[in-house]
């Protein structure tokens, strides 16, 4: 009996033991997993300061908002549509796992599901078969007398204006300590985000800087929807460079903010070659090759901050990223939209670069035969006009350029004096409703200053056709005024709302010209126009659409200016503030010229008496 006690009470012992061991697993925190022991002090200062991660909301599936999480890599290893090539695209490993990939070469390639250069939906629905958590990688380096605790994030695809299959990003937390020990005995030093192929950094100060925390460790990486790029704030930000990415990486609100779960990798530079985290060791591409942007990045261990943290931060480091004025300009929006624009053609040029080259000549020659065929010599008359007479056009400029002013001042005013910039800098600067305040408000201003400079070139450059007293001279520029704010404001909502409305402002197109030149009524001068452009309408509207185009270059210039150059958004602004003060007038003088031709093709004769009101007859004179 007593043997029997003596063998039995171990095993009890043992059974006992096990069930604790997994009670005490079971309690642990499930969104935190790691290679080494918890009570590690690498460990411990990972998951101290490991961040969360903001990604703007996604509304529905596929559209805007972030697509992907980050995640393991493990998620896509041992899949039967994940293939590993070789520089000539042959197989090497069907449903490759991390032992497949260990030590693999540059010439090798993993092959994803789906054409990264055309992607549409096509990545986003496969990463929800993936099933992937979210999930960050950290270890922590030292470099001489720094400690830094560094995170690595796997993105199954970046979607933004370049695309490539897999993205790997990280951000990192610097300690001022000679060991991981002192580390946990101190603050943090930096805070360093990549972004790009640069990165920007942040000192904490007694307010931890610009660094946003939770629960006074964590920081929070709000990841540029699609980029994923890395940035301390919620807004969009502006990129020019290769460092800083070509276009507008979006941050902005809204945006949910997720507790990845913490994956503790190795100790040591030297990537392992067996295990778990053999992928580290692989130096090929996690994507489909392609020539520039589109070709697929290259894993942790192959990047400088992987050996090198400090150093990384020191030398490809900004104090701070330049972030979109949410105020906004035609400006600033025109960058965003045609760096976007002008990426996706690049990207299906790659893909497809006879279609898309065809495809840009016919849409080039479509337009230069509008622009030709409806112009006519109209455009070069009047820039010869509008030359001849620019000192009479100088206080139509001057009227222009007060407008410019005068609706960056009054924007100003609002975010500065106003209840409305504390809103906005509570719930986000580029929050849904920001951008119709904005416009709403340069609206008001520029369209009425741009149509009275109109006006005033027009009552200027014909002094020997309006030869009336001051009263009528006075009526007929408030007629021409309300004309072509009328024409601007249906053109507008034609542009942005509703395109056959387009037809209606170009059946009017010469109004204003009327209006400035014959006495009459609003409704006269629209007759006329009406009778006038009969018979030519299909001209008119290819004028109008010329004209269009012509205004937007000043604001492809500025969004040009922005991309090549180094000059602010203010700088740029007043450069296409410059250029608008030559395009109102001249594009007034088109007008001019447009309508004398429309009368000479009438037979010199512009049927001006449904304008034209009978001679009043004299007031009697009192006896």
């Amino acid at each position: 009996m007593s043997r029997l006690r003596t063998a039995t009470v171990p095993a009890s012992l043992a059974v006992l033991a096990a069930f604790v061991c997994t009670l005490l697993a079971s309690l642990a925190p499930s969104g935190r997993v790691g290679a080494q022991d918890a009570t590690d002090p690498a460990t411990e200062l990972l998951q101290r300061y490991a961040p969360h991660v903001a990604l703007r909301v996604q509304a529905e599936e596929c559209g805007d908002g972030e697509r992907y999480v980050p995640m393991a890599v493990d998620a896509i290893f041992g899949r039967d549509d994940v293939v590993l090539r070789d520089a000539d695209g042959d197989v090497v490993a069907t449903a490759p796992t991390a032992a497949d990939l260990a030590g693999g070469g540059k010439d090798l390639w993993i092959d994803l599901p789906g054409d990264a250069l055309d992607p549409e939906c096509t990545y986003e629905h496969w990463f929800r078969q993936l099933d992937a958590s979210p999930a960050i990688y950290g270890r922590v380096v030292q470099e001489g007398d720094t400690v830094v605790a560094q995170y690595w994030l796997y993105w199954v695809f970046n979607q933004w204006n370049d695309v490539h299959e897999s993205d790997w990003e990280m951000a990192q937390v610097m300690f001022d300590a000679p060991s991981i020990e002192a580390a946990l005995q101190s603050d943090p030093k930096q805070y360093a985000y990549a972004q790009h192929e640069g990165s920007q950094y942040a000192i904490p100060d007694d307010d931890v800087g610009n660094v946003v925390l939770v629960d006074g460790t964590h920081p929070v990486v709000y990841s540029g929807q699609g980029s994923h790029a890395s940035y301390f704030d919620s807004t969009v930000w502006f990129g020019s460079s290769a460092s800083t990415g070509v276009g507008c990486d979006d941050t902005s609100a809204p945006v949910h903010v997720i507790e990845p779960a913490l994956i503790v990798l190795p100790e040591g530079n030297d990537p392992p070659t067996s295990g778990e985290f053999a992928w580290l060791s692989y130096q090929g591409r996690w994507g489909e090759q392609h020539p520039a942007f589109a070709d697929a990045p290259t894993g942790p261990a192959t990047k400088q901050q992987w050996e090198a943290p400090a150093t990384w931060a020191d030398e490809s480091g900004r104090p701070a990223a330049v972030a979109v004025p949410f105020a906004g300009s035609p400006t600033s929006d025109a960058f965003c939209q045609l760096t976007a624009w002008g990426s996706s053609l690049f990207n299906r040029a790659l893909d497809n670069p006879w279609l898309i080259l065809g495809g840009s000549a016919v849409v080039l020659t479509l337009v230069a035969l509008v622009v030709l065929r409806s112009s006519q010599g109209v455009l070069m008359r009047a820039l010869r006009t509008t030359w001849r007479v620019r000192r009479t056009l100088a206080p139509a400029a001057l009227v222009v350029a007060a407008g410019v002013v005068a609706s960056h001042v009054l924007l100003w005013l609002i975010l500065h004096l106003t209840p409305v910039g504390t809103l906005t800098d509570t719930i986000g600067e580029s929050s849904a409703w920001v951008a119709p305040l904005v416009n709403a408000t340069q609206a008001l201003i520029l369209v009425p200053m741009f149509a009275w400079g109109s006006t005033i070139t027009l009552a200027a450059v014909r002094p020997d056709v309006v030869a009336a007293e001051g009263a009528t001279r006075r009526s007929r520029k408030v007629r021409t005024f309300w004309v072509l704010l009328v024409l601007t404001l249906v053109f507008a909502v034609a542009v942005f709302v509703f395109w056959p409305l387009v037809l209606l402002p170009s059946r009017f197109l010469v109004a204003p010209v009327v209006a400035s030149r014959h006495r009459g009524s609003l409704s006269g001068a629209l007759r006329a126009s009406s009778h006038l452009v009969g018979g030519h309408w299909l001209r008119s509207i290819g004028l109008m659409l010329t004209m269009a185009l012509i205004a937007s270059t000043s604001i492809a210039i500025g969004a040009v200016i922005l991309l090549l150059t180094s000059l602010t958004f203010l700088e740029a602004g007043l450069i296409t503030g410059g250029i608008a003060m030559f395009l109102v007038p001249y594009l007034t003088m088109v007008l001019d010229e447009y309508h004398a031709v429309l009368v000479a093709a009438h037979g010199g004769q512009e049927e001006i008496e449904v304008v034209e009101l009978a001679p009043s007859a004299p007031a009697p004179t009192s006896a």
